[in-house]
């Protein structure tokens, strides 16, 4: 196939000088170029294997695992109880309660 390709300066001078030396024709050293480049540059480097490296944790003194309460009052302090952000029954049926109270089934309209 023939084409008209535009190649830089000092590529074109390192091809003619590869081909002196070489005694190939300009254009085989550069489609033997074209390949070895072409072939690197579509072909994905290979990913590099990554493994972390494991360690015994094992369980600390004084923990019972178990009392799931107790393990977050140890790690989150007494607060936690209080803000959890799972919503409690009691604090259910007050939104519940606001949302009906005063409208009308037909968009929320008072009486």
């Amino acid at each position: 196939m023939r084409t008209t390709l535009t190649l830089d300066s000092d590529v074109a001078a390192k091809a003619r000088k590869g081909a002196a030396r070489l005694g190939k024709p300009f254009k085989d050293v550069i489609n033997h170029a074209l390949r070895i480049g072409l072939d690197e540059v579509l072909t994905p480097p290979t990913a590099k294997r990554y493994q972390t490296q494991p360690r015994p944790l094992g369980l600390r003194d004084g923990l019972n695992y178990d009392d799931i309460a107790g393990l977050l009052a140890v790690g989150e302090g007494e607060a936690h109880r209080s803000s959890s952000s799972m919503p409690t029954s009691r604090s259910m049926r007050k939104t519940v309660s606001r949302n009906t109270t005063g409208s009308s089934a037909r968009g929320g309209m008072p009486n």
